[in-house]
């Protein structure tokens, strides 16, 4: 029996009768010792807070509390006077676990997926592979339902990429990294109720992001965004846990039916493979992950058609932060360079390279903040590829001009590394 490493927050809103049974399932944990002060239940208020409109039935919220202190008592409850929508309440529960408690990593469950006797054991295995791996972001271990286990070769892959962010783990480096593109979706969804979010003013922005918008959730939002920054999200083939939610905001029963949700085939004994994913598995988790959601993937000439709107409007903000510099206003400069970086982080330069990234990273350094400008250059790099010499450049001129020899030449040489025929590093290397 092993103890509880990470917090659990537990997201709810309106049915207690698939909390009831999430609950239960998270109980009756096998090989995990839990500890009731770290498990929290965030339950979404009923009153909307702009029109006083009731989005639920207050008993169903009392119901849910009843349940969660019956079951754990030891458990806290922050419940929302108003309702939040699933991004807010996410948005709550992810802030307090990494600013507030400071957490390096923390599990999310819903109140729609059944936890199997060994998904917390199961996702703590992995939640400690994100910790140690930078290139993992997010982990779940619900399975893909519709991969039958039978058959398969004994050396096929245990892990493959993930879907919905259900019954998840996520680190607070993954988080802080992707915040800057989570920000910028959250202040169009939550500029009213999150079920009359802007849908086209959040397409705008993913298309600017360069992908396709199969929907406008939070989901979809914190997928791009992991994926704008380099990062991994994994899953199990088997299956762990079982969805539920049969009845919800983004579900029916005959979604639910032709899915093929209620013949999950549980595994109901502990049989992750504890042995960490290689580096090459998780980059061809990264891969599936990109296919699922670039414009490439079979969207033709409304690819064509998006990248020209969003380097209009990229050339539009580039030129309000280019006036404003003139003007001497150096922070609504850097707020318009970080909402292009965040909003445009593919909009290119007279190079090809992403301008708006690359000034973050300048600013960064300036105005010396070098863990700011680290964060920004690997989203940096992640766009310009492993191969380029983007993001060093930007810090050996730096370092150059500020006069700190010894860095500068690190980045020079790491410049070479990657660019050997680079005149300008080569000339600074040989003096």
């Amino acid at each position: 029996m092993t103890a509880q490493r990470f917090p659990i927050f537990i997201l709810c809103f309106n049915r207690p009768d698939y909390l009831g049974q999430v609950l239960e399932s998270l109980r009756a944990q096998a090989g995990v010792s839990l500890d009731e002060s770290r498990i929290f239940l965030l339950q979404d208020g009923a009153v909307d807070a702009d029109t006083n409109r009731l989005h639920c039935k207050p008993r169903l919220i009392a119901e849910n509390i009843a349940a969660f202190r019956s079951l754990f008592p030891g458990g806290q409850v922050l419940a929302s006077r108003f309702n939040l929508g699933v991004a807010g309440n996410f948005d709550r529960a992810e802030r307090l676990a990494f600013e507030h408690l400071g957490e390096e990593a923390a599990i999310f469950l819903e109140d729609d997926l059944w936890l199997g006797p060994h998904y917390l054991a199961s996702l703590d295995t992995l939640l400690g592979f994100a910790v140690a791996n930078p290139r993992i972001g997010y982990v779940a271990a619900y399975g893909m339902h519709q991969t039958p286990l039978e058959g398969r070769p004994a050396d096929a892959p245990m892990l493959g990429p993930l879907g919905p962010h259900w019954g998840f783990g996520l680190t607070r480096r993954q988080w802080l990294r992707q915040r800057p593109f989570v920000e910028e979706y959250l202040r169009i969804a939550l500029a009213t109720n999150y079920r009359m979010r802007d849908n086209d003013r959040i397409v705008q922005l993913f298309h600017g992001w360069g992908f396709h918008a199969p929907g406008t959730t939070q989901d979809v939002a914190k997928s791009y965004a992991c994926l704008l920054t380099g990062a991994a999200r994994v899953n199990t083939v088997a299956c762990y846990g079982k969805y539920i939610g049969a009845e919800g905001l983004h579900s029916n029963a005959a979604i639910y039916d032709e899915e093929g949700f209620g013949q999950t085939s549980v595994v109901l004994e502990d049989t992750l493979d504890r042995t960490p994913p290689t580096d090459s598995r998780i980059h061809k988790i990264i891969r599936l992950n990109a296919e699922l959601g670039l414009i490439d993937a079979g969207f033709g000439d409304r690819r064509t058609a998006n990248e020209a709107l969003a380097r209009r409007r990229g050339q539009v903000l580039w030129d309000s932060a280019a006036a404003l510099r003139e003007a001497g206003d150096d922070a609504e400069y850097e707020a318009a360079i970080a909402h292009g970086a965040a909003r445009f982080p593919r909009d290119p330069d007279a190079l090809g390279e992403p301008r708006f990234l690359k000034e973050m990273v300048r600013l960064k350094l300036a105005r010396d903040e070098p863990r700011a400008a680290k964060t920004w250059s690997e989203v940096l790099k992640v766009q310009t590829g492993d191969r380029s010499a983007c993001a060093p450049l930007i810090f050996a001129r730096h370092f150059a001009a500020a006069g700190d020899a010894a860095a500068a030449r690190r980045y020079w040489e790491a410049v070479l590394s990657l660019d050997p025929g680079h005149a300008e590093a080569r000339r600074a290397i040989d003096g």
